[in-house]
Formats: structure tokens, C-alpha cells, sequence
């Protein structure tokens, strides 16, 4: 999958339709023609993640270890299938958490009490009904508003999963959430990176009143109903991930020599 790019309105612009018709992924160079917003993801994506790094490393070593080989297969042929193994696995398990996601969204958008009836149907029911129960009791309320895209005079924009605002804070929320395996004896705390509190403050500042909602990502297992983590982030660390977020998009404007916002300082 390619960057994620988003126009002036926040219309997601992901994919362009080639010269030959064939639809592609948007490009840096569709990007300056259009004048369009790159993705908090985008942005992030400039950080250095180890332990994503070393996870991979991992699995490809897996891979070459038990893949069999083929008589007189050429070394770089072998070094392609051992590079499709080794992530055949997590592309199943992206295409789930995908499917969750929707689920969720189907869930926060429309009637939820027909939906857990089976009126509507879902493609991991009871996965995403108890993480739907377990997301509306933490935050002791249940009207969202779902997939909402947002953009930045920074000049970045991207889709929150959930956010509300209430009378006050404590009722105030900006949510993100992640698929995941996850161990009974996980926390939230061991699950959650800084990378993720820095994704939740940019989508809390595009949306305004920044500091004003509870910062919260939710962890959900693939594969047991009901398992599910829940990691709060503080005012502090909010306000210390959110200045480091504000350099970042500096960093990948000058690194891109592009400025969508026609802030060229």
C-alpha cells in the first residue's frame, strides 16, 4: 500500500487513475500538482520503529530457515520467496484488522442493538460487538462520531476513528484503535508506543480545542471476544509527543522540499 494523501477538504485522494487507465498509488509528484495534504501516517512514517525493524528482520530469518529450497533456484529468486513468506502472515492479519475496523465503524454508525441481533451483518461479530462494549463502558458513553478525515493548516491530514466532544473533558474523547495478537498478561502500557500517543495529538489538534479530549488507543485480539486493552495517554505526554509530531512535519516538508500549506519558511 502506498502513502496516504488527503485534498484541502480532508477527501481522501489515496489512488490516481494512470494514462493507461489502470488506477495507481498517488504519488509525492500527484501530491505537488494537487496541492494535497500528507497523511499523520505519512508523516510518521519518517520515524525509525526498532522494534518494528526487528520484528521483520526476525520473520524473513524464520523464513529462510524453513522455506525448502529448489533445486538450482537462482539466489535472488529464493531471497523473493523467502521475502513472500515471511509476511504472508501479517498481510492476513492487516486484511482482519481491516475488516474489524469496519465492523466498528458499521457498529458506531448505526444501530447497535439491531446489529448485535443479527439483523446487520458483520464480518467478525462477536470480536467487534465486545470491543463496540468495551470501548462504550470505558468512556461511559456511546455517540461517536466514526471515520471522520481532518486536515491541518500544518499542513498534514488523516481519519480518526472515533472522537467526541462533551461538556467537558472528562466526557471528551479522541480514539484510535489497533488490531493485534495479544496475551492475556499484556497491558496497555506494554502495548502502546510513543509513535501512537503522537498520531492521537495530531488528530486532536486538527480537530481543535486541542488538550480539550482524552487521548485513548485501544488494543484488540484478533481472534478472542472480549480481549481487549485499553492505554489512556497523560496531559504531559500528550503535549511532549504533540512537540515532537510538530517537528516531524517540518522535518518531512524541508526532506520533501514541499509545503502544502505554501509555508516555505
Amino acid at each position: 500500500m502506498g502513502q496516504h494523501w488527503y485534498d484541502s477538504t480532508g477527501k481522501p485522494c489515496h489512488w490516481m487513475e494512470g494514462a493507461n487507465g489502470v488506477q495507481r498509488d498517488t504519488t509525492l509528484r500527484d501530491a505537488r500538482k494537487l496541492n494535497l495534504y500528507p497523511s499523520v501516517t505519512t508523516i510518521l512514517g519518517t520515524v525509525d520503529k526498532p522494534a518494528l525493524t526487528n520484528w521483520k528482520m526476525k520473520q524473513v530469518l524464520l523464513a529462510s530457515l524453513t522455506l525448502p529450497k529448489i533445486e538450482n533456484e537462482p539466489p535472488d529468486a529464493f531471497a523473493k520467496r523467502i521475502m513472500r513468506d515471511a509476511f504472508e502472515g501479517s498481510t492476513d492479519a492487516r486484511d482482519i484488522g481491516s475488516e474489524i475496523h469496519a465492523d466498528l465503524e458499521t457498529l458506531f454508525k448505526g444501530d447497535a442493538a439491531a446489529i448485535r441481533e443479527g439483523k446487520y451483518l458483520l464480518q467478525h461479530h462477536d470480536i467487534a460487538v465486545a470491543a463496540y462494549d468495551f470501548i462504550v463502558d470505558y468512556c461511559g458513553c456511546r455517540d461517536f462520531v466514526s471515520e471522520q478525515t481532518v486536515t491541518s493548516q500544518m499542513g498534514y491530514a488523516g481519519m480518526i476513528d472515533l472522537h467526541r466532544d462533551g461538556d467537558k473533558r472528562e466526557n471528551s474523547f479522541t480514539i484510535d484503535f489497533k488490531t493485534k495478537d495479544i496475551k492475556e498478561s499484556d497491558t496497555g502500557k506494554k502495548l502502546a508506543y510513543p509513535e501512537m500517543c503522537m498520531q492521537l495529538a495530531a488528530y486532536d489538534n486538527a480537530l481543535g480545542g486541542f488538550g480539550s479530549r482524552r487521548l485513548v488507543n485501544f488494543f484488540i485480539d484478533r481472534t478472542t471476544p472480549g480481549l481487549v486493552v485499553a492505554h489512556e495517554w497523560s496531559p504531559d505526554e500528550i503535549i511532549h509527543q504533540f512537540t515532537k509530531f510538530e517537528l516531524l512535519v517540518k522535518y518531512w516538508q524541508l526532506d520533501k522540499n514541499y509545503f502544502p500549506t505554501g509555508d516555505d519558511q
